[in-house]
């Protein structure tokens, strides 16, 4: 999820997950208590899912970003590969 200032956006493997959320004033206020898997408001409703990852940043991530480290991790060897060693000259 990213909080961008205004819109809690949702991600699923690193692909916008067509939640948007508005949010502001005091639930979005710094000492606000933030729950995993579990919500705020009415009778706890416990996540049918596993958390793989979940960070926590001082600034939003783009979805660009969300979309790299998610392939990243998914699968290295198809995100980045590399040649043969080359000699020095």
């Amino acid at each position: 999820m990213v909080y961008d200032g205004a819109v809690l956006h949702a991600y699923v493997d690193g692909v916008l997950a067509g939640y948007d959320d508005a949010k502001t004033g005091s639930e979005m206020a710094p000492d606000y208590l933030m729950r995993l898997g579990t919500t705020n408001h009415g009778p706890p409703y416990p996540l049918q899912a596993s958390l793989d990852e979940f960070r926590i940043a001082d600034t939003p991530r783009s979805a660009a970003w969300i979309q790299t480290e998610y392939t990243n991790q998914n699968n290295p060897a198809t995100f980045l590969s590399m040649g043969p060693e080359e000699p020095h000259p």
